[in-house]
This record gives structure tokens, sequence and C-alpha cells, in this order.
């Protein structure tokens, strides 16, 4: 019972307590009739900077100044300007100025993609948490539920195309907020490792493509020393089923045998899916050309785009960790598989040193450390180096069509002159024809002895066709004395032909070398490469006269062409040959064809190159043929040049016919500086 003192203060603590809730929301009201005074444009620049302050994770900063008042929300919910900025502020944009055109990168198409790129990249860091935490569950943790399966593509999709313009930002939102690494371990160890021990050789999927295509892209040299031994086993076992299945696991844009491109075909006809599967008998091989192209929500638009292919990324990630899976025991890789080939074994070889054709100086330090593995890792701070990777993946979706227009060459002129150094892996010959006939466990083994592997440095010379050099080829064949022919060098008449009476050079082609057969590096057979000053002439063993190919240089001007001067060729400035052989070339000019010639060593002995690429989509074709009395024959390889100069792809044997499986194993190599 209160006292009547008490009583009488009851009212007053009361009066108090209203007294003090008028005077805080007078003040609130004050406050945000001062934020309500501040203009527009003032207000976006407090706003970025709060937002800013904090450079990973979503915006979050901007919550306190929504919840202020409803003119405050008004504002900032509504200011387009503010958001794409936080946009560019929180994600890489000069690649997407550098591959879109203006009307694709809008205010309102970046606040579109900033809110979207959110909400994927929160879903992505939930399942990173729920695989970290998947212990505290009983059963399985609830990664991706069945109606999320298209969720999990689009998050896959927007990683992918984040670290193809990654400058840093990309990167970071994506390893150190969003813990993709975690995210594509859960895939890989809940998904398709599983996978691979329950059935061997799975089926190629766009979300496995994607998956290891990231696991190649966020590794790093600190990830790869930290990896467990024990998840490391189980990825090599992965890798290996997938690099060495090659009658399963495609690498290539379209069928390596085309060269000319694209096919002509029905125009109602539709080739089938990449990841359409047919039934094959043992050995066939799969000579469908297939349709890569798929629609991806990306921009406010349907982006078409080629799925990224497996096969090339698993190769990548199988030479970054074959060094270390062999220093934790693993199976080591030696010469010891039995190979074709592999008879003899030089310790010691001796490199050639000397060459008279047009296939380069053998004065090549054929010295190559192997011992920390080839450095095959992704850029992760310059998204110019995935440009070309960026211009296949938008272009090559279908080989009946013309590969879509693009400012740069897939295989940018001069990158494949020079001295390149790596390494070929190979299976154990009875092991591989096991797999080809369906025994899976062939390609997982561990056994030491199936595997094998050998360095190898190659010195390449780089040759183009441009459209400037028909011209000088009429001139070159019309001429009596010929500046660069020694066939023409002499006083003599050209001769005529019985038949016609006309000169043998008048049917001469002035045009790009035409294709040849597949297993010969697409080159016609007997085709002759002689080195004169400025480039190579070409001869064709059913064609009169020759081509000459311009020489290309890895370090000169945006086409790669080399400036030849008198010194190079041994003869003095008023020489002809090197005035026409060195005619200017427009910068803008493109390039048409680019052939290729070198020399080699591996421990097999010295061999030489010669091949060509494919303008359809970079595709590099070399004919390695080794030499001397020991010659172990001629092997083919095919690849492609990915960001960072990592060039890689797969070598097949040229006796086996191309409807059937070929021998066949794995090379990377890497430019030597």
């Amino acid at each position: 019972m209160y006292s009547a003192s008490s009583s009488n203060e009851l009212p007053n603590r009361v009066l108090v307590s209203r007294n003090s809730e008028d005077v805080y929301r007078s003040r609130k009201g004050q406050r945000a009739n001062a934020l309500n005074g501040i203009p527009p444009e003032l207000l976006d620049e407090i706003s970025y900077h709060v937002v800013t302050h904090t450079p990973l994770g979503p915006p979050s900063g901007l919550l306190p100044l929504l919840l202020t008042c409803k003119n405050i929300q008004n504002s900032l919910s509504g200011s387009l300007s503010l958001y794409s900025r936080i946009f560019r502020s929180q994600f890489d944009i000069k690649a997407l100025e550098r591959r879109f055109p203006r009307d694709w990168l809008t205010s309102q198409v970046l606040v579109h993609e900033l809110r979207r790129r959110w909400v994927v990249l929160k879903r992505i860091r939930h399942t990173a948490r729920l695989w970290r935490n998947r212990h505290k569950y009983d059963g399985p943790a609830p990664l991706w539920a069945r109606d999320e399966v298209g969720n999990m593509t689009d998050e896959l999709w927007t990683a992918f195309l984040m670290l193809l313009e990654s400058d840093g930002r990309n990167r970071e939102q994506l390893v150190e907020w969003a813990n993709v690494d975690s995210y594509l371990e859960a895939y890989v160890c809940g998904m398709l490792i599983p996978r691979r021990k329950a059935i061997g050789f799975y089926p190629e999927s766009l979300e496995s493509s994607l998956v290891i295509w990231l696991a190649w892209l966020v590794m790093d040299e600190d990830a790869l020393h930290h990896e467990h031994t024990s998840k490391l086993a189980d990825y090599m076992g992965l890798l290996r089923s997938v690099v060495f299945g090659v009658h399963k696991y495609d690498m290539y844009f379209a069928p390596w045998f085309y060269h000319d491109l694209p096919l002509q075909t029905d125009p109602d006809a539709q080739p089938p899916s990449r990841f359409h599967e047919f039934r094959r008998r043992a050995y066939e091989a799969d000579l469908v050309p297939r349709n890569n192209a798929q629609r991806v929500p990306y921009l406010g638009r349907q982006l078409v785009i080629s799925s990224p292919i497996m096969a090339q990324a698993a190769i990548l990630c199988f030479f970054l960790r074959l060094r270390r899976a062999e220093a934790a025991g693993l199976g080591q890789t030696g010469d010891t598989a039995r190979h074709p080939g592999n008879l003899n074994l030089s310790a010691q070889p001796t490199p050639s040193t000397s060459s008279n054709q047009a296939t380069g100086s053998a004065d090549v330090d054929y010295q190559l450390d192997l011992t920390q593995g080839l450095c095959l890792f992704a850029p992760a701070h310059d998204s110019s180096m995935h440009d070309n990777d960026w211009d296949r993946l938008i272009a090559c979706l279908d080989p009946y069509v013309d590969s879509y227009p693009v400012e740069r060459p897939f295989c940018r002129p001069g990158i494949l002159d020079g001295t390149w150094e790596g390494v070929f892996s190979f299976f154990d010959f009875d092991a591989f024809q096991d797999m080809l006939v369906g025994t899976a466990s062939a390609g997982m083994d561990q056994n030491p002895n199936v595997l094998g592997q050998q360095p190898q440095v190659w010195r390449i010379q780089e040759y183009h066709w441009v459209p400037s050099l028909s011209s000088y080829n009429t001139r070159n064949t019309e001429s009596q004395r010929s500046p660069i022919s020694p066939m023409h060098r002499s006083n003599a008449p050209i001769p005529s032909s019985p038949e016609t009476g006309k000169s043998v050079l008048d049917d001469v082609e002035v045009g790009p070398l035409p294709s040849g057969p597949p297993l010969n590096a697409h080159m016609p057979v007997g085709t002759r490469m002689e080195e004169v000053p400025g480039g190579i002439e070409v001869y064709q063993p059913t064609k009169r006269g020759c081509l000459f190919y311009r020489r290309a240089s890895r370090v000169g001007s945006e086409l790669g062409v080399a400036p030849v001067s008198a010194d190079s060729s041994g003869e003095n400035e008023n020489n002809p040959s090197t005035d026409s052989a060195t005619a200017s070339v427009e910068s803008n000019e493109q390039v048409l064809d680019i052939l290729l010639t070198g020399t080699g060593h591996s421990a097999w002995g010295s061999f030489t190159l010669r091949g060509r690429v494919r303008p359809w989509d970079g595709l590099v074709t070399l004919l390695k043929e080794y030499s001397g009395p020991q010659s172990r024959g001629q092997w083919l390889y095919r690849g492609y040049i990915h960001a960072g100069g990592n060039w890689v792809g797969r070598w097949r044997d040229t006796v086996t016919q191309l409807e059937y499986c070929g021998y066949e194993g794995v090379y990377a190599m890497r430019a030597r500086h």
C-alpha cells in the first residue's frame, strides 16, 4: 500500500517518462528533417562512402540509412547512379566494358546485376557454410534440394563468368566472402567423387564442367600446398579418369579432324547437344559435331555462350597437382610405363645442334627442371589474359555456323613463336586398351607403373599469310627472276606447259595453303617449306610455284609481325629480297593462316615440329616426328592456349584411323621467358 507521498510521486514519474519519449521522437524527427534537407547528390555520396567503407560483402551499410524515414528510403531506393556506382566499386568493370557494348552496361542494367549477384553469392556462402558444418548433421548435409538444380547452375555460371572478368575484386568477393572454394569442395566431394567411384566414367554435364573450371580458376599456390592428402588422392582419381578417358570426354569445340569450318549441312538439321551421349562400340571414336550453345541470364539479358569443356580444365588441374601427388606418395610417374615409343631411353640426351630447313635453329638449352611441377595457375588479377578464352566461349557455338566475329583472333598472332617447355604424360599401353574396352578401373589405377611422363622442350617459329601477300606472290611467280624463290634465281626463261603452252606458273595459287589430311597436321602430303629472308616459301607437290608466309615475332607490333633487318638475312640493305619480303603490313590486317615449324627434344631424342592453327577456334595442331636411327614415329598434338599462356591438349598416334580411338595422352607447355 502506497503512502501519500509515494502516491503523489507516481504521476510525476509517468509524466517524466512521457516527456522523455516526446523528446526522443522530437530529436529523431529533427535528425530526419536534417537528412531530408541534404541534396540528393550529397546524400548519394554519403551513402556510397558508408557502403564502400567495408569492401567485402553486400551493401548492408545502407540499411540504417534506409530505416531513417520514408523520404530517405525513397530517395536512396530510386537512385540508379548510386547503385551502379556501388556495383563498380564492389565488382570489376574493365572486362565488361571491353567485352560488351554500352547498351548492355547502362545504370539500370548494373543495378539489376548488383542485386542478382548478391542473391547468388549469398546462396553460395550458405551452401559453403552447410558443407563446413556437415559434421553437425546426423545424415548428409542438405546442400542442394531437387528443386534447386536450376539455382545451382545459375550459381556456377555466375561464379565462372565473374572469375573470367576478375581484376582482383571479383575473386575477393567469391573466395574471401562467399567461400566459393568450400562450395566447390561440396560439389566435388559430395557429388562427383562418389559418382566416379560408383560408375567409373560418369557422363559429362554442364554443372560438372563449370565446377572443374572453377576449381582451376580459384586454385593458387597456397591452397594447393595446404590441400589435405586424402582429398588430393580423391581429386587425382577424379581428374585422371577425365584426362585419360579420351573415349568419353572430348576436349574440342569442334572435332579436331576438321580444319575448314564451318561445316556445310542441311539448314534444317540440328546438331546434337554437347552433353548428348551416343552408344558406341569399343574403340569407336566419337565423330559427331556438337552444338555447344547455352543460354545464360546475364546483365539483364539472355547471353548465348558455349559451355566450357571439362577436359581442358581437368588437364590443367591434373598437371598442377601431379608433382604434389607424387611427393605425397600417391603414385609416382616416370618413364617405366609401357609406351610404343618408350624404348632404350637415354638418361642424358644430347640435343641436335643444327638444322638446314625451316625448322629453326636447334641451339636451345634443353635442360628442364620440373621438380616443382608446371606453374599452370590461372591469372588472378588481370582479366585481359582471359580474353581469348572468353572470345572462344561466345563465338564457337556450333561447328555448322561461322564463329561470331570478335576483335581479337582466338590465337593471338606471335604468341606461339619462341621456346616452350613442359611435359607429356601417357598411360601404359595395355592399361589404355583395357580402358577403351570398358575396364573402368584401368583409368583410375594408382599403380605407379601405369602412368608415365617425360619433359620436353619445343622451339617454334610462327609464319603468317595475310591478304597483302597475295599481290607479292603474284609478282613473285610472274617474274623471271624471283626475289626470293631459289627455283627461279637463274636467268633462264620460265618453261611452258606442254598441254596448254602457258607458263607453268600461270595456275599458281596465291591464297593460303589448302588443308590436308588431319593426321598430317592438316597440311597437304608432300608439302615442303624452305626458310628465306623474312619468312618461308611453301611448295606443294601438285602445284606450281610457291606461297610466301611472313615470319611472326613473339614481341612486336599488335599484329605480331617481326621486322626483318638486313643483318638477319646476311645480305646488304639493297638486296631486293628483303625489300619484297618485308613489305609493310597494316596493323589491322587480318592473319588468314598460321603455319608452324620447329625443333625439340625429349628423353626419347630430338624431333621436328610442323603444323598450323585452325582459324575457327584457335586449335593448334602439331605433327611431332622423331629423327635419328631409332626413330620413335610421329605423334599428333592438338590443344589450346589458355589464360596465362598455358598450352594444354592431347596427343595421339598417327597410325590409327580417324574412325577409331587412337593411343592418346596429354601434354602441358609453358613459354620460356
